[in-house]
């Protein structure tokens, strides 16, 4: 992957809060955010606005992975007409983190290697595009299990999590740990960071969840960006 594609992808990741308050400030001029949950085969996308607009977050026609997590051009340019058609002002991206250790394993570094893969200009202009749809839009890491009760950085900028080892006896390179992003849905994202942030709006609510009718379309013609 080049250098110029981890250096997006750097410049872009901001903590969770910075996309929570991107949203605030959207709520009223139809800004949304975008939820991303990366799998082996597929990326999964979902979109909510504000939730105190007491709106249904939508499911999105996921993305298949090529191999090595590769994105076709075609699937690059319908992620960036979902950005745009939906005025996407923040992106909330999952973060397989190992459990029990908190730790990146095999599933978070897949995550990383496909976004580098969706913002690396040289690669292509769809990239490109992508890129520029979200110049100064925030993008954050979201990991539910641990962000609830995540540990501040000392005066030195060292996290707890690396200081944390294994209640197991044992350690093995399991299927769990190389593949326990496979569980994680966007909906289920998105859910997670709302309650997090708007936890007394949220809870008046019923579901906000429901799946798009474009889900119904997948294999029977183009995706469709629904605003």
């Amino acid at each position: 992957m080049s250098v110029s594609a981890a250096r997006n992808l750097v410049r872009m990741i901001t903590p969770p809060s910075q996309v929570a308050s991107a949203l605030d400030w959207r709520k009223h001029t139809g800004g949304a955010i975008l939820s991303l949950d990366i799998h082996k085969n597929s990326i999964g996308l979902a979109i909510a606005a504000h939730p105190s607009l007491q709106e249904h977050a939508t499911l999105l026609s996921s993305i298949p992975l090529q191999n090595r997590g590769k994105v076709s051009e075609q699937d690059k340019d319908y992620l960036a007409d979902v950005i745009k058609t939906n005025k996407v002002c923040g992106v909330v991206v999952s973060w397989p983190l190992q459990e029990g250790t908190a730790k990146m394993g095999h599933a978070a570094g897949r995550v990383f290697h496909t976004l580098e893969g969706l913002v690396n200009e040289e690669d292509s202009e769809s990239s490109a595009r992508i890129v520029s749809l979200l110049h100064l839009k925030p993008l954050c890491l979201w990991d539910s299990e641990h962000a609830e009760n995540s540990e501040p950085e000392d005066i030195f900028g060292r996290s707890p999590a690396y200081c944390r080892t294994s209640s197991k006896q044992e350690h093995r390179a399991s299927e769990e740990q190389y593949n326990q992003d496979e569980k994680i849905v966007a909906t289920g994202v998105l859910e997670d960071f709302l309650h997090a942030f708007w936890p007394d709006v949220v809870s008046k609510q019923p579901t906000m969840m429901a799946v798009s009718s474009d889900d119904e379309q997948e294999d029977e013609g183009p995706k469709i960006a629904m605003a």
